[in-house]
């Protein structure tokens, strides 16, 4: 038995998680180009490190661009995500998204405090909580809408 699913309506949680998505594979790609403008290189390297001597600033600033394409990829992906369960909601692929947190957010965050990278784990951690919350609320959305439509098109 298979119970047909139809799509969510377009809220502001579903477009909010879109802008998330979106928002990381532009910051991504404009992090990998950094490394081809070398006047940006000394501000990149104040935001994140403050006033924290680095010892070998060609092989971090390579280590931080390197993460540019993996941040954009993960946008790519977590679009895809975002908007398969926009079109087929179920329990199994919003566990997924948050899950997709939790494996993330905690490592990403004490790597990026253990090596002085404040500005990283600060937001890192407001994406986490804005992510989360907009999870819950399509979550909850989808919810609403299944107790205001009555179960049909079951088919067997």
């Amino acid at each position: 038995m298979t119970i047909e699913q139809h799509p969510m309506p377009i809220t502001r949680a579903l477009i909010g998680l879109r802008w998330i998505a979106n928002l990381h594979v532009f910051g991504g790609l404009c992090l990998a180009i950094v490394l081809w403008i070398p006047d940006l290189h000394p501000l990149l390297f104040k935001i994140l490190y403050g006033n924290t001597p680095i010892t070998d600033s060609a092989q971090t600033l390579f280590w931080i661009c390197i993460l540019g394409p993996t941040v954009a990829s993960w946008g790519v992906l977590c679009r895809i995500c975002v908007d398969y369960f926009a079109e087929q909601p179920c329990m199994r692929t919003y566990r997924r998204l948050i899950l997709s947190l939790w494996v993330w957010a905690p490592i990403n965050a004490t790597m990026c405090i253990t090596h002085g990278v404040y500005i990283a784990a600060i937001l890192n951690t407001s994406v986490v909580i804005l992510f989360w919350y907009l999870c819950h609320q399509i979550w909850r959305d989808h919810q609403n809408k299944q107790q205001r439509e009555p179960q049909q098109n079951i088919n067997f």
